[in-house]
């Protein structure tokens, strides 16, 4: 991650209005936002592109964001992308098993703007750490 490039976030979300809606508040904060509507074409991003982060959400066409989650920490060059999860699942046993399959946060909808940019910064200062090392 270059320290003058905007940092590369693919969003992940089979919803074009809530898409629509993240992808505005993310290039506001001056992100570099891929979206794509399923899993497989996350994938697919991930081998050509790979981004900083990954904004998942759980319930996907074609690939469930569980799946995703798991070939994505399972990849060798993308085991170290953070992978924040959004979802409107509310159980518990939903959320551990994104934590289990190697989602690195978690964040339910509906959620506060401030929050979810919260949790991005954080999770890209801990990328710069990890690449530092």
């Amino acid at each position: 991650m270059p320290g003058t490039e905007a940092p590369h976030l693919l969003l992940v979300e089979d919803n074009a209005l809530e898409a629509d809606f993240l992808k505005q508040e993310l290039t506001e904060q001056d992100y570099a936002v891929t979206w794509v509507e399923d899993g497989e074409s996350a994938l697919e991003i991930l081998q050509a592109n790979p981004p900083d982060l990954v904004l998942l959400d759980v319930r996907l066409p074609r690939m469930d964001g569980i799946e995703v989650v798991r070939r994505i920490k399972a990849g060798r060059r993308s085991r170290y992308i953070p992978v924040i999860m959004v979802t409107a699942l509310t159980e518990v046993e939903e959320r551990v098993r994104g934590l289990d399959a190697g989602a690195d946060d978690y964040i339910t909808k509906p959620f506060q703007s401030f929050e979810l940019l919260a949790r991005i910064r954080s999770m890209l200062r801990l990328r710069r750490t990890y690449e530092e090392l």
